[in-house]
């Protein structure tokens, strides 16, 4: 009786594991190029489930099935659930559909952009216990090359250069918004090469990053340690400017493999201003605040630095010839003293205490050359006019 109760019991255990199994779909196929009739040896297959696929979770993080096609270019995915998904192939050099698409444009698309992904992105349905046959061949993706280099000769090594492609509507989509292919990191001799490209109009950028450092504050015989970090970032687009609006753009057609696209960055068209802060009544330099450079016409703030107590004036170094806004919103005068510490592991402290402001600064300002020792006078809000 135990032995007929134990039998029946497994086999309704059996019988409950195979209802819960999910029964699964296989995809296989065939990755070609279309310009070699060659396989797309080690092509990337990624596979989001219609419709809860392609949202920007899943495009961050990597929510996907993937697959690598083999040595012939066939590919297979196993344990597929029913129901329907879309497929992209990634391969170099080749056009991806997908990045055809910003990544807001398939995490939140319109329904211009449903009907232009169900146009460009292809689909495959999957069914329980049966593999569905999905071939591609991929078409060869454009390519832009070339150098960039100082205005001295010197090859330009390390510089990350990005690109802006024109969109459907008119807008700019940036390539940090699209992803594979989307970058390309100069060698030693300055050269560089962008793939995977459709046809469309361009503009080339890439920036020219400088990090220094600057003494610490010593008031009395007590130094509190800070240093300050200096961080430029300098924006450079191709036909040698330093301004977006005056760039020259690059028109590439199906598959052109444009070469020869060579810019210059001007660093003799970089320059330094220095100069203080004055109090527009007596002369006095003032101690501390902030002053900021702004492209003219624009709101976009460009350059800022901060004054400290220990060195009362401004210094910008690398900025580029053209016409700015100067701006001072917050000058003060300050004392520095020291104090005792506020616990026992610190013996003394610095406390600052305001002694004057002044009204914020904005003027117009040129660069042309280089700027030393230039005075920007500033009101004292006491004796601000009413």
């Amino acid at each position: 009786m135990r032995r007929t109760l134990l039998v029946v019991l497994l086999l309704s255990v059996t019988s409950v594991v195979a209802q819960q199994k999910v029964a699964t779909g296989t995809v296989t196929g065939h990755i070609s190029c279309s310009d070699t009739n060659l396989p797309a040896r080690l092509a990337t297959i990624k596979l989001w489930p219609v419709p809860a696929g392609l949202t920007k979770a899943t495009a961050d993080e990597g929510h996907s099935l993937n697959a690598t096609s083999g040595l012939d270019g066939s590919y297979v995915i196993h344990g597929l659930s029913a129901g329907t998904y879309y497929v992209i192939v990634q391969y170099p050099g080749y056009l991806s559909s997908d990045n055809q698409f910003t990544r807001t444009e398939i995490g939140d698309p319109t329904p211009e952009v449903r009907e232009r992904l169900a146009k460009s992105i292809r689909t495959i349905t999957v069914t329980p216990d049966k593999a569905a046959n999905l071939d591609f061949r991929l078409s060869r993706a454009g390519s832009i090359s070339g150098t960039i280099r100082y205005d001295d000769g010197s090859p330009a090594p390390r510089l990350v250069l990005h690109f802006e492609r024109r969109d459907i509507t008119g807008g700019w989509i940036s390539s940090v918004m699209i992803g594979f292919g989307s970058y390309a990191v100069t060698d030693d001799l300055g050269r560089f090469r962008l793939d995977g490209l459709s046809a469309g109009e361009y503009r080339l950028e890439t920036t020219l990053g400088i990090i220094g450092q600057r003494g610490s504050t010593t008031v009395g015989s007590v130094t509190d340690g800070s240093i300050r970090e200096v961080q430029l970032w300098i924006p450079m687009y191709f036909g040698n400017v330093f301004q977006k609006e005056e760039s020259k753009l690059l028109e590439l057609g199906d598959g052109q493999e444009r070469s020869g696209v060579d810019f210059v960055i001007p660093v003799s068209k970089l320059h330094s201003v220095t100069g203080s802060l004055v109090d527009a009544r007596t002369g006095a330099v003032i101690n501390s605040g902030s002053v900021e450079l702004f492209i003219a016409g624009h709101e976009r703030w460009t350059y800022g630095i901060t004054i400290d107590y220990h060195e009362p004036t401004f210094h910008f170094d690398f900025i580029p010839e053209g016409q700015y806004t100067i701006r001072v919103p917050d000058a003060r005068d300050i004392n520095r003293e020291v104090v005792p510490g506020d616990d026992s592991r610190r013996g003394t402290a610095i406390q600052e205490i305001v002694v004057r402001t002044y009204a914020p600064y904005e003027a117009p300002f040129i660069v042309q050359k280089d700027m030393i020792g230039i005075t920007l006078p500033l009101t004292p809000k006491e004796t601000k006019a009413e």
